[in-house]
């Protein structure tokens, strides 16, 4: 077994180790519809994020008109949540152009205790109300959404405050309201489903009202539906968290998820960071293996989007992976067989792991179709944050999120499939958003059998890094080590591929010249990457980064240019 053969799986969560600290509240409620059967034609949407809770009711004021309420966000007080229920007025309509809203009315308190994720009791001026969360999909409230479907909760247009529209998708459907105004100013909300949508990144259906349901503090009476067209509503997703709406007078807006809950949000790598890492692989029953590597950013976008390349200190498995804003990874490659996976993988919808912000409490259940080489593979990553630690490593002491997450894929098209299964738990520089520790065991299960056999336990901590610019770095020669190939153009041509860097920045090889034949090569890089090497009557200066490196060349026979590779 080669001593890297189980990194790749480090490389699907590469863009996704992040974590933050221990538990600070009880229950933490589902994000999404909820009511209560016994009470249908009003509705409530709640989302938790980061210990707090953002809430609305949906239902009717005395008039017969559709109204809604809302509290927070507030911060929940163990599994308590309380806030004043407010009244909004004067704010923008369906298709109107934006006004702010011009006041706000209290309608006294609203406190909600929750029993379990999905069940609670609420307590408001209307009295008590067990509310329960609404299933409206097909085993939507038992089984895990299919990928890359929209995520429950709040979503607005930052630029249009004061209205915004709550979705939530559970596996073949989709339900939402918008909430909003009428031409009068009065709180006033429309209602789209629950129906199916297009696909996994399309929706679309017709605005409805309904009126003379219950109100506030009113005795239960049924809804009914007062205006069954008030204009057609276009949602095409571009991810899990961005949207394109279609109004119904034709306008489109951006919508995005809101977020309210504080917590870490992700800090965004540039354009060459580098990150060195010691790597400890220890096979069953076999030799401890121990490495270096410097993960290399070769682009990264404005939007988080990046892509890197992994350089080892020996050449067996150097690697790239390539991931989206939201932190999927979207592509990887490896030179070598890991986790009985060969060559590229590209990804559908990218992996990832959890979303921003980032706080303690917070879970996700992220799934991916991944095709290798022709093969096709389930991937699913599954996993918790559980704590805020400091943990102290080579390149220094650092505030770190931890992360215990578990990545499973299984082959797919085969009638008897092994399920390869590697469980983490990493943890994430606050400042630098990056991983500084992680450890895992990398582990299979035959099909039909539930004993899983380990085969490795792995650990990598950072060695030194420099990155993002502003923040303090570390540098060292560890991140040029390793086997590299040069090429010469000039007076002479020729190539040096057995080029060797070591731990201490020493080089030393064979290079090939059209003019002076086979000579050895002498040289070194310090800290900086500034390179000098020596072969036959010539010499070689210029600069390296962690996987490429170019400068000038000068001796008795002539003068021209080099262009370097890390292997």
């Amino acid at each position: 077994m080669r001593p890297v053969q189980h990194l790749l799986s480090l490389l699907f969560s590469a863009a996704v180790l992040l974590s933050m600290c221990a538990n600070a509240y009880a229950i933490t409620p589902q994000s999404g519809w909820w009511w209560n059967p016994a009470e249908g034609g009003r509705g409530f949407t709640i989302e938790a994020q980061n210990g707090s809770i953002f809430f609305a009711a949906y239902l009717y004021d005395a008039s017969g008109r559709a109204t809604w309420y809302a509290a927070g966000p507030a911060a929940m007080s163990g599994s308590t949540f309380t806030a004043p229920l407010r009244t909004y007025l004067g704010g923008q309509t369906l298709t109107g152009a934006y006004r702010a809203t011009s006041g706000t009315a209290d309608n006294g308190n609203v406190t909600i205790t929750f029993t379990d994720e999905t069940h609670g009791s609420m307590t408001w001026a209307g009295g008590t109300v067990l509310i329960q969360r609404y299933e409206f999909g097909t085993n939507g409230l038992s089984t895990a959404n299919s990928a890359g479907l929209p995520q429950a909760g709040w979503w607005w247009n930052p630029n249009e405050p004061g209205r915004g529209f709550s979705i939530e998708a559970q596996n073949d459907k989709l339900f939402m309201a918008g909430y909003m105004y009428d031409d009068a100013g009065n709180p006033i909300w429309y209602a789209i489903g629950p129906m199916p949508m297009t696909s996994n990144l399309n929706f679309g259906g017709i605005w409805q009202q309904y009126g003379n349901g219950q109100t506030l503090t009113g005795t239960y009476r049924s809804a009914s539906l007062v205006n069954f067209n008030v204009g057609y509503m276009g949602l095409a997703f571009s991810s899990p968290r961005e949207a394109t709406m279609t109004l119904p007078d034709g306008r489109a807006i951006s919508l995005q998820r809101y977020e309210f809950g504080g917590g870490y949000a992700a800090v965004n790598p540039t354009q060459g960071d580098a990150y060195t890492f010691n790597y400890t692989f220890t096979p069953t029953s076999q030799t401890v293996g121990n490495y270096i590597f410097t993960r290399y950013y070769q682009t990264a976008g404005s939007d988080g989007s990046a892509t890197f390349t992994q350089t080892f200190t020996d050449t067996f498995n150097s690697n790239s992976t390539s991931y989206d804003s939201y932190g999927g990874t979207t592509s990887s490659s490896s030179n070598a067989t890991n986790n009985s996976i060969a060559g590229t993988c590209t990804y559908l919808p990218g992996l990832r792991g959890v979303s921003t912000p980032y706080y303690v409490g917070k879970s996700w259940n992220n799934s991916s179709t991944a095709t290798c080489s022709g093969a096709t593979y389930s991937f699913a990553n599954k996993g918790t944050i559980e704590a805020v630690e400091s943990v102290t490593v080579p390149a220094g002491t650092f505030t770190a999120l931890r992360e215990v997450f578990t990545i499973t894929s299984v082959p797919l098209n085969t009638s008897n499939p092994t399920t390869t299964t590697t469980a983490y738990t990493c943890w994430r520089d606050v400042n630098l958003g990056r991983t500084v520790k992680c450890t895992w065991t990398f582990s299979t299960t035959p099909y039909g059998s539930t004993t899983a056999t380990q085969y490795s336990a792995s650990s990598i901590v950072l060695n030194n890094y420099s990155a993002n610019g502003g923040y303090t770095s570390t540098y060292n020669v560890l991140r040029y080590a390793g086997a590299w190939s040069l090429s010469l153009t000039g007076s002479e041509t020729g190539s040096c591929s057995l080029l060797n860097i070591t731990t201490a920045g020493a080089i030393s090889g064979t290079c090939q010249g059209s003019l002076s034949g086979t000579q050895q090569a002498t040289g070194s890089v310090n800290v900086f990457g500034s390179f000098t090497l020596s072969f036959g009557n010539s010499t070689l200066t210029g600069v390296l980064n962690p996987i490429t490196g170019s400068g000038t060349w000068s001796g008795v026979i002539g003068s021209g240019s080099w262009t370097a590779t890390h292997k």
